[in-house]
């Protein structure tokens, strides 16, 4: 029999604790009902600090906090509550969300919001890059990654509720604010013409941060799953052209 494969859903977070209240009870009791034998933990990770938000380099922080505990991890965003949703084990990077998104996407190539990989195809992408600040073009540079490895990407048309807030990437539907062009520079910068070796250089084998603490934010009493919320410092954005 096939042992039971471990699951950490890892949400990059700061500001948002409106949402994180709702978020934490609804996904711990969906998982409960939808995934009883599977091991689950969340790892809801904070940025602390000043610093322009960076989403990626969250979630290479949660990684690297969990991998040795599980066998996959789901990237899950804290606005999004799952309706109808498949959490089981991905053999491929995986995304779990398509109904409820709150932008119109490209449905075959959005990777982004919801989505699952193998503790191994993780690594081998050497993650998110660290270096995509404030909004927008992480995800795509992470579907990059995992296509220049040769790697295959499933899609599974997860339902979700989105809860409502000000759009980090848009001043006005279609006009993006303008702290966010570098971002979509940088990725045309980095994988215009480049070998995928050279563009995945940076990421895990590159992260550099500090575990201020970490703080229980739900317990299950010995079932499954529990929330834990970690603190970290991730620096700042130096040599960067942040617009």
């Amino acid at each position: 029999m096939p042992a039971v494969k471990k699951l950490s859903v890892v949400v990059p977070y700061r500001d948002r604790e409106e949402h994180l209240r709702q978020f934490v009870p609804h996904i711990c009791t969906f998982l409960q009902k939808n995934l009883p034998a599977v091991p689950v933990r969340i790892d809801v990770v904070e940025q602390c600090g000043e610093a322009p938000f960076n989403r990626g380099k969250l979630i290479n922080c949660g990684f690297d906090i969990v991998q040795k505990d599980v066998d996959y991890v789901v990237f899950h965003d804290v606005d999004y509550l799952p309706v109808e949703a498949d959490y089981g084990y991905t053999t491929k990077p995986t995304r779990l969300i398509w109904h409820g998104l709150t932008l119109k996407e490209d449905y075959e190539n959005f990777f982004g919001a919801v989505c699952g990989m193998p503790v191994g195809d993780f690594s081998a992408v050497n993650g998110f890059s660290n270096e995509f600040w404030h909004w927008g073009c992480e995800d795509v540079d992470l579907r990059l990654r995992i296509q220049s490895c040769g790697l295959t990407i499933e899609r599974r048309d997860g339902e979700f509720r989105s809860l409502q807030h000000v759009h980090n990437g848009f001043r006005a539907p279609g006009e993006l604010r303008s702290e966010v062009l570098p971002n979509f520079r940088r990725l045309q910068r980095v994988w215009n013409g480049v070998p995928g070796s050279i563009a995945r250089a940076e990421g895990l084998s590159t992260l550099d941060y500090k575990l201020e603490k970490t703080v229980t934010l739900f317990s299950a009493g010995g079932g499954n799953p529990n929330a834990y919320l970690h603190r970290v410092h991730i620096g700042e954005p130096i040599g960067h052209d942040l617009g």
